[in-house]
């Protein structure tokens, strides 16, 4: 039972280690956890997913990673439940990734199966919706354009911004022309507007917070709908605990020109 729970404990550390290195974008870090012979797959279709399917060795985990960050752009992705019995694991979660290819968001949720042997990941089995990705990269709609890329980074600097309070950065993500809603304002129009609401949002509010790896992106042409939770405290020590948001971007040359907000704050 002992060697039984030591077993265990080294899994469970190697494979949060995995998922360390992943969150962090370290690819080297991560071969370096895998055996000289380690056995990768992740079922799907190769013609035209070209990172899934079966790879051998650590040079084989490191050309995954190479195809895959060359055709994708991760969104989310977290685990939400992790088994760990003696050399196995099973990590459950979900992710969502853009197609390159396509410009269409993957969301499904997935199993990861781990096999772990003196300290080193030997054996690794992906399962995800390949139906849903397959229907992602099928291009039947206009190629990939860099500019949906660069509106979803935009969009998510927002919501970093507004949640460290830098309020003059956010400010410059809004074209001088721009129309928003807040149930609070109703619709306003214009960037001097604009700049009067986030000064009065900013002196009722004292605190906010978004639970950035739960948000759901919908994209199409230069939109981006992201729902999402919200908690914070007001100024007047009033506090608000996972309220449900849904925002609507319209972006276009870089800058944010359209943004209604559905949210349920009583401020």
């Amino acid at each position: 039972m002992e060697a039984l729970n030591k077993s265990t404990e080294e899994t469970r550390i190697i494979v949060e280690d995995f998922y360390n290195k992943t969150a962090l974008g370290d690819v080297k870090g991560i071969v370096g956890l895998m055996s000289d012979d380690v056995e990768w797959e992740i079922p799907g279709n190769e013609d035209l997913a070209s990172w899934v399917g079966f790879k051998k060795g650590k040079s084989g985990v490191n050309e995954f990673y190479t195809l895959l960050n060359e055709n994708t752009k991760n969104l989310i992705f977290r685990v939400d439940k992790l088994f760990v019995d003696g050399e196995q694991a099973v990590a459950i979660g979900y992710v969502s990734t853009i197609m390159l290819k396509t410009n269409k968001v993957f969301n499904s949720y997935f199993m990861a199966h781990f096999t772990v042997s003196d300290k080193q990941i030997t054996k690794y089995f992906f399962a995800e919706d390949s139906f849903r990705l397959t229907k992602a990269l099928a291009n039947d709609e206009k190629e990939h354009n860099s500019e949906v890329i660069e509106n979803v980074d935009i969009v998510k600097k927002y919501f970093r911004e507004v949640s460290a309070r830098n309020m003059d950065e956010v400010n410059t993500l809004f074209s001088p022309y721009i129309e928003v809603y807040f149930p609070q304002s109703g619709v306003l129009k214009g960037i001097d507007n604009l700049l009067q609401l986030n000064k009065s949002l900013a002196e009722s509010i004292d605190k906010i917070e978004y639970d950035f790896n739960n948000f759901v992106y919908t994209i199409s042409d230069n939109r981006v709908i992201v729902e999402g939770i919200e908690s914070g405290t007001f100024t007047n020590n009033e506090t608000f605990t996972d309220k449900r948001f849904c925002s609507v971007f319209e972006i276009k040359n870089g800058l944010i020109y359209r943004m209604y907000v559905y949210s349920n704050l009583d401020t």
